[in-house]
């Protein structure tokens, strides 16, 4: 058994997200950071999809039964055993009866992942979907539909003999100054050039008001060539829109499906993680890539996630 002794300050189960239904007006949710999701449960051997923890800030305090092989992965939050700091990125073995705690984030960052060797499960785990990522708005998957509280528990299904100890090599570095690539459109048409030139030599800072939903950013204004109004379509992960207030939000894994404003770019997949660890307070700008140049940005994430395969 590994149970909930104090919660940290937003602490859910999420997987790689709810595929599939955005046509049904259902929101994908899901890690935040995927990188680092995946990242975690092949270090400890698990399919890259298996449900894990998503601790925001102030990770939880855990108590671990028995044996367990865990991962810590994305910004670090100072994680500690029996009081003694462990490395992020790492494959390690929990003892039994032993306490897991995070003091909090020690550099860049905000999302930290904990991923356990067979998967957390539960009785209370609900799996809506085909996925068990929680979306707290409604109330539904993971556990019980809310995040983590005191006295949860969850049952250890480690496998005691695994000894596949390995870590990332390179991890990700997080800053509280981010430059991110875009690819521009679908509707950048729908701006004067000199907007556009704006959002690419400009620096924003990530409000407060920003959560799951979306990255909401101050900062220079970008202003339409024909209102901020267009026939909804679809959202995806890292889409900027532009509403009628001229700052930008960036739409986050919580996000609606649909969406009637304007949206001048994107952020590539291969910068995800970094879009995903910003937090109130820190900066961004953006630089444009071409198509070809994302996918090439994103095959050489997908390599390092191989080598963890291998």
């Amino acid at each position: 058994m590994i149970t909930v002794v104090t919660p940290g300050t937003f602490t859910t189960i999420q997987d790689i997200g709810r595929k599939g239904f955005q046509r049904l007006g259902v929101p994908e949710s899901g890690a935040m950071d995927i990188f680092s999701f995946k990242a975690g449960n092949l270090l400890v051997g698990n399919d890259p999809n298996l449900p894990s923890l998503e601790m925001t800030l102030f990770g939880p305090e855990l108590y671990f039964e028995d044996t367990a092989v865990i991962a810590v992965t994305g910004a670090d939050l100072s994680p500690k055993i029996n009081g003694k700091k462990i490395k992020n990125w790492s494959t390690i073995k929990v003892n039994p009866k032993s306490t897991l705690t995070f003091d909090g984030p020690v550099s860049n960052g905000g999302r930290g992942y904990l991923s356990i060797n067979g998967g957390f499960s539960s009785p209370n785990l609900n799996k809506i979907l085909g996925s068990f990522s929680t979306y707290v708005p409604a109330n539904f998957g993971g556990y019980l539909g809310r995040p983590l509280l005191e006295g949860d528990s969850f049952i250890n299904n480690s496998e005691k003999a695994f000894k596949n100890n390995q870590d990332l090599k390179s991890p990700p570095v997080f800053h509280d100054k981010e430059t991110l690539r875009v690819v521009l459109g679908p509707q950048n048409d729908r701006f004067f050039d000199s907007s556009i030139n704006e959002l690419l030599s400009s620096e924003y800072q990530i409000t407060p008001d920003s959560d799951r939903i979306g990255c909401r950013l101050s900062g220079p204004k970008l202003i339409h060539n024909d209102g901020p109004d267009v026939i909804s379509d679809g959202n995806t992960f890292g889409t900027i829109q532009i509403p009628g207030s001229g700052e930008p939000i960036i739409l986050l894994s919580d996000r609606g499906t649909t969406g009637g404003y304007t949206k001048i770019a994107s952020v590539i997949s291969a910068d995800w993680s970094r879009l995903a660890q910003l937090v109130p307070g820190c900066t961004v700008k953006f630089q444009e890539v071409s198509l070809e140049q994302a996918y090439q940005f994103k095959q050489e994430e997908e390599n390092i996630l191989n080598s963890l395969r291998e």
